[in-house]
């Protein structure tokens, strides 16, 4: 798993695929608006579905749980 971003969306690569959370840099860490998740290009045109948001969410909550900087989901 690859994240990066800015101060207003972060990047995830995971599984083949990349998905875009718009958001927000906090002191903490990255508030992402969960709801605002897409897929970039060449999935773009791919719907994105309740359940893929819920795993790629939990899969990055296990991922930074060591991280000094979270990534926190509204």
């Amino acid at each position: 798993m690859e994240i990066t971003g800015t101060k207003c969306y972060i990047n995830i690569k995971h599984n083949g695929k990349t998905a875009r959370f718009g958001g927000e840099l906090g002191i903490d860490g990255f508030y992402a608006i969960r709801d605002s998740m897409h897929w970039l290009p060449p999935h773009d045109s791919a719907r994105v579905t309740n359940e893929e948001k819920d795993n790629l969410v939990a899969d990055v909550l296990e991922e930074v749980e060591g991280y000094k900087d979270k990534v926190f989901f509204e």
